[in-house]
């Protein structure tokens, strides 16, 4: 069995040899003079060899997600107003936490509403679908969440209203 073009976030290694049946030897691609021997347990050897398989799925379902897979990425929420957050103590009415004017709120939905339909187009647009792939696609993957990031700015900086919109809530783009 081999296993080939493993890379790490770094890029360190590249390959991965199987020496036997629980030994592994990783070669560097900064020297591939110098090699590392790595044991495994057979269940880890068995696991391996029926997600190669297909046997078994490495999605991660829903359930298994921690709570901050369901977060916005930090950029996203740079561009929520404070109006928008709700109390966080208990039983406070959300009416008795947003003191906005009837048109203020009407503005505030209208941006917000239009940021989140712009985030949701661009990660369908980038082939991001469910909350699994939303986590590791965009949450733990910075290069697919700039992607979309830019994207979505992109979208911003052609919507005349919605930058209007976030300058009258004191946000911008950069």
């Amino acid at each position: 069995m081999s296993i080939s073009n493993i890379q790490t976030v770094q890029g360190s290694y590249t390959s991965i040899f199987v020496q036997n049946n629980s030994n592994y030897t990783i070669a560097s691609p900064r020297s591939t003079t110098e090699s590392y021997t790595v044991n495994i347990s057979e269940t880890a050897l068995e696991l391996s060899r029926n997600v190669e398989a297909g046997e078994i799925s490495t999605e991660i379902s829903d359930e298994d997600l921690p709570v901050e897979a369901f977060a916005f990425p930090e950029w996203f929420s740079k561009w929520i107003p404070d109006e928008a957050n709700v109390s966080d103590q208990l039983g406070v009415p959300l009416s008795s936490n947003n003191s906005l004017s009837s048109d203020r709120s009407d503005d505030l939905g209208e941006y917000v509403n239009t940021l989140l339909q712009y985030f949701q187009e661009e990660l369908k647009n980038n082939g991001i679908d469910g909350a699994g792939d939303y986590y590791t696609s965009v949450l733990k993957n910075e290069e697919t969440s700039e992607a979309v990031h830019q994207a979505v700015k992109d979208r911003i900086s052609d919507d005349l209203r919605t930058q209007k919109l976030m300058q009258s809530f004191r946000k911008s783009l950069q």
